[in-house]
């Protein structure tokens, strides 16, 4: 109301605005949610499926920023509000996914799983998860495969953008409002630089820049961009044209998701062309009838809470040891299931989503988790031989320090393998015994002491070259640590000492030979055959071990639990198909197969074959080099 002197005294109205709802997003997020679980579940042609993380971001930093922006333009933005609707959106159904886990985990996994999940599951609350995942592993190593957990990485980034996104934009509220076009050239800038500096930090640490807030922040911010000139975009592009490069968009993601593979490192050059794809689509907004597919877009509507589930079912239904068919149809059932349950129950759920609800859950979450990775409950209910069978690695860490003489003649991925490898000492001749010379990675280490003392009793000598991760080829990967050491052993070492070298005894784990096909590494291996009989030294192959998906000593521990054999159940088929390729490859003298000795024991008094996925304790080892003498491969 005016006051007496004709002022108008009011306050500035504060709006609510509702968003316009767009099939197009929804079905976006469709296609990005799909996209990586079809990728988690491993399904051919979706080997790129993992860019589904970065469109989501793109579509993330979008709506956020058209939250803030038209919140600005009303005078209608809530800091407070902004925060507290994040919160009701994603803490409820998170708090229940890691409730879910770690109670199926109390009674599924081991102590020693228990605690290091529970780990997982405090920094995911904490939303922190990525930086956690950044110190501990990449996302595409073997082990991070059963971090149940270990897609929350991508919930963390988000949340570290909800907190300091706004914060920055209502820092810069008053350019906004006044100088537009020095908002959006400002914060095209801050898009360029910041993929400029997520390549420079990509070339020197892969890991962090996949993981971390700042280098996925341009991807976020580009949705931004989208939002700064959709609406020029529709008033000034003909709407022919901007099917067209809709459409394109479509085409790219497409090709992107089918061909793109895990050998293109990630986030690198390559990210911008799906960021761009999706930049397209979204500044198009147009609206196809496939978009508005029913499925489509219940799909879409649920992708939060399928993102959620479908890791967690996949790993635990691997952990279980379930055939490929059976862990797929069942994984996808169950997901769909959950996801729906999900939605409805708890996302939709008024009662549930109330702000001092969710964060009251979430701060309990964390509590009860943290407690958990000091205190895994289930150690008090399972039988103490079991439990040390299961930490059998981590009970006897000296003793397999000594079986790999680590630090002496297995170097163990350190920066100067050459410089810290004890020559004196592990390539020492005898100028009285036939010389044998043991190379390659850990799966050759692991066998030395019992290959050097059945040796002994034959009247030879053993000589031990052997690093981590080495790729015992002719031309090593210049950029692998394990090169000077390779290129030392094969082209002076053996040269200069051929003539008192009687063998030389290879293993080596197949990505060792830096191959993606069977006859890749049969080449590398011919090559090598052919370069050692020009200096008249034998060469004998010990083929793979059985490697399985988890830790042996954990399926052993669980078979001891149930009465019954389930390591079969785990094994790596892609090993196993290798290793049968290989041996039709070479003759038996050459090849030594390993991987299926009958009679072998692999479990006595608690002491198993093997103390990981594929490495053997010195009671395996010593099994496998007796079947090589009575063979006569020491002959």
């Amino acid at each position: 109301m005016p006051d007496p002197k004709g002022r108008n005294t009011s306050q500035p109205k504060q709006r609510n605005y509702i968003m316009k709802f767009r099939r197009d997003i929804n079905a976006l997020r469709a296609m990005a949610v799909l996209a990586v679980i079809l990728f988690h579940f491993r399904i051919p042609y979706f080997t790129g499926g993992y860019l589904g993380v970065d469109i989501f971001f793109v579509i993330s930093g979008y709506l956020m920023s058209r939250i803030i922006l038209e919140g600005f333009d009303n005078s209608g933005f809530s800091l407070k509000g902004f925060y507290i609707r994040r919160v009701k959106r994603i803490v409820p159904a998170l708090v229940v996914l890691i409730l879910f886990v770690l109670a199926v985990g109390l009674f599924l996994l081991f102590p020693g799983e228990l605690k290091l999940l529970s780990q997982y599951a405090a920094s995911s609350m904490a939303f922190v998860s990525n930086m956690h995942y950044w110190l501990k592993s990449g996302y595409f190593d073997l082990a991070s495969q059963y971090n149940i957990l270990l897609h929350t990485w991508s919930l963390s980034v988000e949340w570290q953008f909800y907190l300091i996104y706004p914060l920055l934009l209502m820092c810069i509220r008053r350019l906004y409002l006044t100088r537009k076009g020095l908002f959006k050239a400002l914060i095209i800038s801050s898009v360029v630089l910041t993929y400029a500096a997520t390549l420079m930090i990509f070339n020197n640490g892969e890991i962090f820049a996949f993981f971390s807030f700042p280098t996925r922040s341009w991807e976020m911010v580009m949705g931004c961009v989208v939002f700064l000139f959709e609406k020029d975009f529709a008033e000034k592009v003909p709407e022919r044209i901007r099917n067209t490069l809709c459409i394109t968009g479509y085409i790219t993601l497409i090709f992107c998701i089918t061909f793109f593979t895990e050998r293109i490192t990630w986030p690198s050059a390559y990210t911008a062309i799906p960021v761009a794809a999706t930049f397209l689509i979204l500044v198009c907004q147009c609206d196809f009838s496939l978009q508005g597919n029913k499925v489509v877009q219940w799909t879409g509507k649920i992708s939060y809470s399928l993102y959620l589930w479908h890791w967690p079912l996949f790993v635990f239904a691997a952990y279980l040891g379930l055939s490929r068919p059976s862990i797929l149809a069942g994984t996808s059932a169950l997901t769909v299931l959950f996801a729906w349950l999900s939605y409805k129950y708890v996302e939709s759920n008024k009662k549930i989503i109330i702000t001092k609800r969710a964060l009251a859950g979430g701060i309990a979450t964390f509590a009860f988790a943290l407690f958990m990775s000091f205190v895994p409950l289930n150690r008090f209910f399972i039988d103490k031989k079991i439990i040390d069978l299961a930490n059998y690695q981590e009970n006897h860490k000296d003793e397999i320090k000594a079986q790999m003489s680590t630090g002496d003649c297995f170097i163990d991925t350190e920066d100067n393998i050459l410089e810290n490898f004890n020559a004196a000492g592990c390539l020492r001749f005898s100028d009285s015994l036939n010389n044998v010379l043991l190379i390659g990675d850990s799966h050759a280490a692991m066998l030395s002491p019992s290959l050097k003392n059945e040796l002994a009793g034959r009247n030879k000598n053993l000589l031990q070259a052997t690093s981590g991760a080495a790729h015992f080829v002719l031309n090593p990967d210049e950029e692998h640590n394990s090169a000077k050491f390779v290129k030392y052993i094969l082209h002076e070492f053996i040269p200069q000492n051929a003539g008192r070298i009687e063998t030389i005894f290879f293993s080596l784990y197949f990505w060792g030979l830096r191959e993606d096909t069977d006859e890749g590494a049969r080449d590398r291996l011919e090559e090598l055959e052919k370069y050692l009989q020009g200096y008249n030294i034998k060469l004998k192959i010990i083929g793979y071990t059985p490697h399985y998906q988890i830790s042996y000593t954990t399926i052993a521990a669980r078979e001891m639990m149930v009465h019954k054999s389930m390591d079969k159940n785990y094994e790596d088929k892609d090993v196993y198909k290798q290793n049968n390729f290989l041996k039709s490859c070479f003759p038996d003298s050459v090849y030594i197969d390993i991987y299926d000795i009958k009679g072998i024991k692999k479990i006595e008094d608690y002491t198993p074959w093997m103390y990981d996925n594929s490495h053997l304790t010195v009671f395996g080892a010593d099994q496998v080099v007796d079947y090589l003498a009575k063979k006569g491969v020491l002959d």
